[in-house]
């Protein structure tokens, strides 16, 4: 998981650091990048505090997006990953401090049976 400031989607430099470390290994070759006609999907959820729904729908996408960017820059192929908004309808915990988890996104290694599973969408689209 990457964390967020409020009404921010850019990942903080740890989290760009982790994600980096989590997907590169032996010289920058990246790791769990299968053939994307394997059936294997990254599927990238961004998440919001409570609020608009509109709003939160909106930047939820954006930070899902930016993840998904950076993914494709460490090296994971386009094909394999699929975004997602879930705004705020999925909160990890009640109170929305400073310091809330559920301004977040969530990476999830999956094998699905479409290109993108049903509420996901490829990278760009949610731009």
């Amino acid at each position: 998981m990457l964390f967020f400031g409020v009404g921010s989607a850019e990942p903080s430099q740890i989290g760009r650091n982790a994600l980096a470390g989590y997907l590169k290994k032996d010289g920058g070759t990246c790791t769990m990048d299968p053939d994307p006609t394997a059936g294997w999907r990254w599927i990238v959820s961004g998440h919001t505090d409570e609020g608009s729904e509109r709003a939160n729908a909106r930047l939820s996408g954006r930070r899902a997006q930016a993840v998904a960017d950076l993914m494709i820059g460490l090296g994971v192929a386009r094909e394999n990953i699929c975004v997602v908004a879930m705004g705020g309808s999925q909160p990890l915990v009640i109170n929305n401090g400073p310091e809330s988890q559920n301004r977040r996104v969530q990476m999830i290694f999956t094998k699905v049976k479409d290109p993108c599973p049903t509420g996901s969408v490829p990278p760009d689209t949610l731009r």
